[in-house]
């Protein structure tokens, strides 16, 4: 008879799990890395605007932290969230992380990062 020893599995799910967290936080300093780059690069600098849509004299800002949301939403509810490696949604939490930690002030009339849609 063949003896298993009790330690192997939580070692083996202790071993999984880190691999995943740490997956996850490599995305999420590359992604927060990244964007930040690209923002001090051409978004800050004027190079390239802000996704931006004006609607009867309201304009709607789409955020970062909206896009990356939205796709990681939209991966869950058509079912293949679970077939993304986890270094992408890592990836895109590192969006969201820097836009809410770090995007203080867009527009003389933006006051912070949760303001979306602002009176022109």
């Amino acid at each position: 008879m063949l003896k298993i020893r009790k330690f192997v599995l939580p070692s083996t799910v202790l071993a999984i799990s880190f691999y995943g967290s740490l997956l996850f936080a490599l995305g999420a300093v590359l992604g927060y890395i990244g964007i930040d780059y690209y923002c001090k690069k051409y978004i800050y600098t004027g190079k390239i605007n802000s996704i931006t849509f004006n609607i009867k004299g309201w304009e709607i800002y789409l955020h970062h932290w909206i896009t990356a949301g939205l796709m990681i939403l939209s991966a869950y509810v058509l079912g293949f969230i679970y077939s993304i490696p986890i270094i992408i949604i890592g990836f895109l939490a590192g969006l969201v992380f820097h836009d809410i930690y770090t995007d203080i002030k867009l527009h003389e009339n933006d006051t912070a990062w949760y303001n979306v849609i602002y009176k022109k």
